[in-house]
């Protein structure tokens, strides 16, 4: 029984990634939305796999976990105990605070489907130069809001010193560039007093590339991520083998699921 209620959430997920991962033009999705597709293909585990593992210590919760009898259950009189209601409190309050405090550390995080990373490495380029940016590049690292010359010197000086990226820009910073967009400027000039950084991570087996921002909630990122999601809807998706295995998988778990759940019932009807 368990299993059964464990693989139907993971196969749905698989098919809905499956199904992604077939369309013809990338696709971005925001760190949260992507990680609460993570936490429902394993809520079947989190809502009854945890709390079937502390039950499972005593013999007659184990049979009705694997063979879904509940007789032994009423008759050992083991149902509604205060010590397992206790133990199921304790386990959820840790699971929904858990997935709390994980979706919120995830709005650092964009993830886009079906594109190269040499692709998207070009695009990011060319939003740079549309929005009039001139990040400070190093291999996968972008650094927005510094310039050269703004470096501290090389040498001693330079190490008592150090390099610490800027989260926040200065006050006396921001208002040059309210004054620059009261003035009429262009908006890449009120972006490029923005400070931030971009970590890009990619995965090209998936075609997969995922963009960390610092801070999360940085002015430049909603117009950055805005210009590029209008750029990669003019890229065609590269032809990879993702979406189909995993699509494959999903009908897999899928069907022994349903196997399983029939199995269940014809054992239940036919043991009376």
């Amino acid at each position: 029984m368990i299993f059964v209620v464990f693989f139907v959430p993971l196969a749905i997920y698989l098919l809905v990634l499956g199904a992604i991962n077939r369309r013809g033009r990338p696709l971005v999705v925001p760190g949260a939305w992507d990680f609460l597709g993570i936490l429902f293909a394993a809520s079947g585990f989190l809502l009854f796999g945890g709390p079937a593992i502390l039950s499972s210590l005593h013999e007659r919760w184990r049979l009705f976990w694997i063979w879904g009898r509940t007789g032994p259950l009423r008759e050992g009189g083991v149902i509604g105990p205060d010590l397992w209601l206790v133990l199921a409190c304790l386990y959820f309050a840790g699971v929904v605070g858990g997935a709390f405090v994980l979706v919120r550390r995830q709005r650092a995080f964009t993830c886009i489907y079906n594109v190269e990373p040499a692709e998207l490495d070009y695009l990011l380029g060319a939003v740079c130069e549309a929005l009039a940016l001139e990040p400070i590049r190093s291999g996968n690292l972008y650094v927005f809001g510094l310039s050269l010359a703004s470096l501290p010197p090389s040498g001693a000086e330079a190490r008592a010193r150090g390099i610490q990226a800027p989260h926040h820009l200065p006050a006396a910073r921001r208002g040059g560039a309210d004054l620059a967009l009261e003035a009429g400027a262009s908006p890449g000039v009120e972006l490029a007093g923005q400070t931030a950084i971009l970590e890009v991570e990619a995965f090209s087996a998936l075609c997969h590339v995922t963009l960390r921002w610092d801070p999360y909630d940085s002015p430049l990122r909603a117009a950055f991520e805005a210009e590029l999601e209008r750029r990669l809807a003019g890229v065609r998706a590269p032809d990879h083998e993702t979406g189909p295995w995993l699509t494959l998988a999903g009908v897999f778990v899928l069907g022994a699921s349903i196997l399983g759940a029939i199995g269940l019932v014809l054992r239940g009807l036919l043991s009376r």
